[in-house]
């Protein structure tokens, strides 16, 4: 029988066995895959992490496990609204042995040349059930070892951030190994403590406020009273030099006056009396002791 008359028969054949030998996969941007070996003596992982573009491969013997590499937020907050169904907010305890309420939010991503070793571990592509199981338990125990280091007031002041910090490398060194690099650990907004630590934190706050308040009014009032007692002092300063410039000016006056300037001085007075005389002798004349009397009586016509 020719062989043409087989041909027919041997595509449909053909096909099925290449589909059943081997299959294809496209591996998409963000994304990086591994190949598991399910038969054969090189059962298990390969090495090489396999990067974006499409991927032939035998399903029947081997499989294709797909990861994102892009970064990958969760949120763990009391407020219902941010997405979770449940209070996922985190507690710790202080150096100062109280309790202190937080929410948190993380962001991670996966390196891709270690997602085999994160597969080995969790052998699961879930990675939801990741980030929301394993990662915020570890989350959860390195805010607890680095949150007892700080008193409550230290985080609620200026040490948040340095606590935050602490957090971030204390869970970054669990997570190194599988390859998960954390790009943010902290705080969603303040910490809470107690209520009524809050009450006395602030009330000291207050206190201080007020103490820094009346320290900066007294510093006023003795620069106040000092710019007085300078005002008084200068005005005093002055009135003593016009006193003694009075008296250096009168003494001057004093030492320059001689018996020739007196008598200079009386015939000068005397030079204004004569130019000012009207050659007229005055009807009535007395001297100094009254020696007679001068009458000018004109005889009746």
């Amino acid at each position: 029988m020719p062989i043409r008359k087989f041909i027919p028969l041997l595509v449909p054949i053909i096909l099925v066995a290449f589909f059943f030998a081997g299959c294809a996969t496209r591996i998409g941007p963000g994304r990086v895959g591994i190949k598991v070996d399910l038969a054969g003596t090189q059962r298990g992982v390969e090495d090489l992490p396999i990067r974006t573009g499409w991927v032939f491969y035998n399903f029947l013997s081997s499989t294709i496990v797909e990861y994102p590499t892009s970064i990958q937020t969760a949120k763990w907050t009391k407020d219902l609204n941010e997405g979770s169904p449940t209070n996922e907010e985190m507690s710790f305890n202080t150096k100062d042995g109280l309790t202190v309420y937080g929410d948190l939010s993380v962001s991670y991503h996966l390196e891709a040349t270690k997602v085999p070793a994160f597969y080995v571990k969790f052998r699961n592509d879930n990675i939801e059930q990741f980030t929301h199981g394993f990662l915020r338990n570890v989350a959860r125990d390195a805010i607890n070892r680095t949150g007892s280091q700080y008193t409550v007031q230290e985080i609620m002041g200026e040490k948040k951030s340095e606590l935050e910090l602490d957090s971030r490398k204390d869970l970054q060194q669990q997570v190194t190994d599988i390859g998960v690099v954390i790009d943010q650990f902290g705080f969603i907004g303040s910490p809470r403590p107690p209520e009524s630590v809050i009450a006395a934190i602030n009330a000291k706050v207050q206190a201080q406020q007020i103490a820094v308040q009346k320290q900066n009014e007294l510093v006023q009032s003795q620069a106040d009273a000092a710019k007085l007692v300078a005002a008084a002092e200068g005005q005093a300063k002055a009135q003593v030099a016009i006193a003694n410039g009075e008296a250096e000016s009168n003494r001057v006056r004093a030492a320059s006056i001689s018996e020739n300037i007196i008598k200079w001085q009386q015939l000068a007075v005397t030079d204004r009396w004569i130019e000012k005389w009207n050659g007229q002798v005055p009807s009535v004349q007395a001297g100094g002791n009254l020696p007679g009397m001068l009458l000018d009586i004109k005889p009746p016509k």
